[in-house]
């Protein structure tokens, strides 16, 4: 899923940016979802160096296990806290 860009507006980007165990995510691009910009279901995954903004609810919702490679962003989201599980 490297370099994936979902800039959708007001559509939920969560199904494609779902990655299998042991994979990585970096460098996507998810701006003005209907719910989360980016859900990471799967422990073990590397999330790094993605723009979430001004998503519904959170930028980046991380499950515990999660690694967080760094570089990640997240701004305006609806939610206050703008991640879980990784550093925005």
């Amino acid at each position: 899923m490297l370099g994936l860009v979902s800039a959708l507006t007001r559509t939920d980007t969560e199904a494609a940016c779902r990655p299998h165990r042991g994979r990585g995510l970096g460098s996507t691009g998810a701006v003005a979802s209907g719910d989360d910009g980016i859900d990471v279901d799967a422990p073990g995954t590397t999330v790094t160096g993605n723009v979430t903004d001004h998503n519904h609810d959170l930028g980046i919702e991380a499950v515990p296990g999660v690694v967080d490679g760094g570089g990640n962003h997240a701004n305006g989201n609806g939610n206050p806290a703008q991640c879980t599980n990784v550093a925005c």
